[in-house]
């Protein structure tokens, strides 16, 4: 049965779905997860940040906010540095590296956290570990 309001019809397999709340986009969380990443860096972890509502969601466009967003200042830092040139293949290897693996666990919905920077977005996001 389509709620009525939204139009949204839950999942039969676990009785729940995009509902069409306020805020959800219209995607379902793997995606928008994913999505974090995928789009642009930082810019995507914002969209998504700012438009959806799932709490592993939020988290992981906060871990993207604050990756690729720190991943962007150092690189325009390091050009005003004379011979930083040695650093940014290094640089740009991590971030590719860490656009591939975020965004394979943001798909899966992992609450894969890296070091630091997984504490902060926590905090940003108010995630919340379920307890079992």
């Amino acid at each position: 049965m389509a709620d009525e309001q939204s139009g949204a019809t839950p999942d039969p397999n676990t009785g729940s779905g995009n509902t069409g709340s306020a805020g959800s986009a219209g995607l379902d969380p793997n995606i928008a997860a994913m999505l974090s990443y995928l789009l642009f860096g930082w810019i995507g972890g914002l969209v998504m940040f700012l438009t959806q509502s799932h709490p592993e969601v939020k988290f992981h466009a906060a871990q993207s906010i604050i990756t690729f967003g720190g991943l962007t200042v150092i690189s325009i830092l390091l050009t005003a540095i004379p011979f930083t040139w040695v650093i940014s293949p290094f640089l740009s290897l991590l971030g590719f590296v860490l656009w591939i693996l975020l965004s394979i666990k943001g798909y899966n919905l992992e609450h894969f956290k890296l070091p630091v920077i997984g504490d902060y977005a926590e905090q940003m996001s108010g995630y919340q570990q379920a307890t079992a």
